[in-house]
């Protein structure tokens, strides 16, 4: 048997009671002798938020029952700030009970998170009580069930940890094999519209002809990448989650985007500025203009921006929404520099707007307000 114990807690503040009442406790194999024999011994031990219960590696083998409070228990770091919680104990629970059967040095430290009260218990005085051999073999037996019942449940939520590690894993992986596919993609398309369609063909790709297909080219493809990586539509802002709140926080923005351009156009008549707008709605480009704004941003928000977010772990998401911008600004840098700073500027808008809800719904909205109300005023 171990030396007596030693431990954190200040002595003043230990009161030896006789007839002290444990808890409910872990140690369901205590026989009624041995229980009464611990409540005869047991020394209530008050402690405050912050003391030190246990240290890592001090010889010690009192064992701890927590009367109220919470304990946390601590791996050492390579200072105060790095150590590592590594469960949160509660009434009921057992504290040092490894070194308790062992009689190895501490192989935690324990903290007290609130304030709260322990139950001290020391094997010597346990043994020089009557029938002593008796009460610690069958307290040392419980404490053992309930060590192995609490590494059992401490397996299975290891278990469950790695297999959500394994999964995230294989999640990045594939997010990274579509980011590749996504780059790839855009560039042979700027290289198409560049180069292929524009010098060699001589084809206008101002023209909504072009336009649609030249997105069905770039989907068509995507789709089946899609498919063969078993990644679910939902993942792209595909999904009806928070589609209401998209969709109000979208009607919103619209019409805040209406009022601002409304203004604008206002300012150009009053003002001396040198440029007069008109604000003409072209209504036949409704439909056409609502479907490709989905396109765009499904495009643009759902598979570009939500790829690069899983891909780098980017919780916020901030930088997800930068790269997508820069990326789709450079991809409209052939038609000029007022061109890419719009789409740059809009792009950033519409990125941190979805990363809101994760829903295309509100912002395929706004980018369909938006574009119908520079098209008014004669931006675009």
């Amino acid at each position: 048997m171990a030396s007596p114990p030693h431990t954190s807690l200040r002595p003043e503040d230990s009161h030896p009671t006789v007839g002290t009442r444990l808890p409910t406790t872990r140690l369901a194999l205590l026989s009624p002798e041995t229980r009464a024999a611990l409540e005869a011994v047991a020394e209530p031990v008050p402690f405050a938020a912050g003391d030190a219960i246990l240290t890592e590696g001090e010889r010690s083998n009192h064992l701890f029952i927590i009367e109220r409070g919470e304990v946390a228990i601590l791996k050492a770091g390579p200072t105060l700030k790095d150590d590592r919680r590594i469960n949160t104990l509660g009434p009921g629970d057992l504290v040092g009970e490894l070194s308790f059967i062992d009689g190895r040095p501490r192989s935690a430290s324990a903290r007290a998170e609130t304030e709260g009260l322990l139950l001290r218990v020391d094997p010597f005085a346990l043994m020089e009580r009557p029938d002593g051999d008796h009460f610690f073999d069958n307290l040392r037996a419980s404490v053992a069930v309930s060590v192995v019942t609490s590494t059992r449940k401490q397996a299975d939520r290891y278990t469950e940890s790695l297999e959500r590690e394994l999964k995230a894993t294989q999640a990045q992986r594939l997010f990274g094999q579509f980011v590749v596919y996504i780059i790839i993609v855009l560039s042979l398309g700027a290289l198409v519209t560049n180069i292929v369609a524009q010098r060699l063909f001589d084809i206008n790709v101002y023209t909504e002809t072009f336009t649609w297909t030249y997105g069905l080219i770039l989907l068509i493809p995507t789709f089946a990448v899609l498919w063969r990586l078993k990644l679910p539509l939902h993942h792209f802002g595909v999904t009806r989650e928070k589609l209401g709140r998209s969709l109000i926080e979208g009607t919103v923005a619209s019409a805040a985007t209406i009022g601002l351009a409304l203004v604008v156009v206002g300012a150009t008549w009053v003002l001396p500025l040198g440029v007069e707008l008109t604000f003409f709605v072209p209504t036949a480009l409704f439909g056409t203009y609502l479907f490709s704004s989905f396109l765009q941003e499904f495009i643009a928000r759902g598979l570009i921006q939500r790829s690069f977010q899983e891909f780098l772990q980017d919780d916020l998401g901030l930088q997800s929404v930068l790269l997508t911008s820069i990326i789709f600004a450079m991809l409209h840098l052939h038609f000029g520099l007022f061109a890419f700073f719009i789409t740059l500027t809009s792009s950033l808008v519409f990125g941190v707007f979805f990363l809101r809800h994760q829903n295309l719904a509100g912002v395929t909205l706004l980018h369909f307000t938006a574009g119908i109300c520079a098209t008014a005023m004669g931006l675009l």
